[in-house]
């Protein structure tokens, strides 16, 4: 029994890795992680832009759509993405329509790009953006990206200090831990969000602890995501497996 229990527990680990896998990112030839931030600015046409490569690393075909959540935005700025070569409303945040990729196969450069127009308006606009099957939801890979306009204020220099562990375990059942220290902080809180950017919990954090263990027994088994935001501004997003 104990051994059968132990090649179950081993056959659910081994596919929620692959499942975490089933899909990758690429820009500029790298391949992302979590959060990009991008600071070039394209005066002729007034705006910042980020473009990704999605790759199918699946079995079978996907029919890959884009969701669009805005985490921080800066007033009186505006921001779309193209979606397959498909450039959409800024008031749209899923795409039309999807992009069919077989086993193996990536999407072009010219597929997904994001447009962010900061208005002559100074600050930080973080977006996430998921890629899915419109089959299975849980085949899924997102980025987190950071515009980041000529910010005079608030940047990410004055968070040198701010360090943010991943979590572990992870993948995790019941209980994560996360290690993390806020120096110069007023204020931290812990937001974990769904493949869809709806956020799951938010979790006020003290800043002058070192760490914090977080019951997720209630999430269900899937992706998640989970950022650290210190005085209202988002220093990283990471990636979270439930069991």
């Amino acid at each position: 029994m104990k051994k059968n229990l132990f090649f179950l527990l081993i056959a659910v680990i081994a596919a929620f890795a692959l499942n975490a896998q089933s899909l990758e990112l690429y820009h500029n030839g790298e391949l992302l992680t979590d959060t990009v931030t991008v600071t070039e600015y394209n005066a002729d046409f007034g705006e910042m832009a980020f473009e990704a490569i999605v790759k199918n690393n699946t079995d079978r075909t996907v029919n890959l759509y884009v969701a669009r959540n805005i985490l921080e935005e800066v007033d009186s700025t505006t921001n779309y993405f193209c979606w397959p070569n498909t450039c959409l409303p800024s008031d749209v945040d899923t795409s039309y329509d999807a992009l069919s990729l077989n086993p193996g196969q990536s999407s072009s450069e010219q597929d997904f790009a994001a447009h962010y127009s900061p208005m002559g308006h100074q600050g930080i606009t973080v977006i996430k953006y998921t890629f899915y099957d419109g089959e299975d939801a849980n085949i899924s890979v997102s980025v987190v990206v950071k515009f980041d306009y000529n910010t005079s204020g608030i940047n990410d220099n004055e968070f040198n200090n701010v360090t943010f562990s991943d979590a572990y375990p992870n993948p995790a059942k019941n209980h994560m831990k996360i290690d993390y220290k806020v120096t110069g902080g007023n204020s931290a809180v812990l937001n974990i969000t769904n493949v869809l950017g709806r956020t799951i919990k938010r979790i006020a954090l003290d800043v002058n602890s070192t760490g914090v263990v977080l019951d997720i027994s209630d999430l269900t088994p899937g992706l998640y995501f989970y950022s650290l935001k210190v005085d209202n501004n988002i220093i990283a997003t990471k990636k979270l497996i439930v069991k």
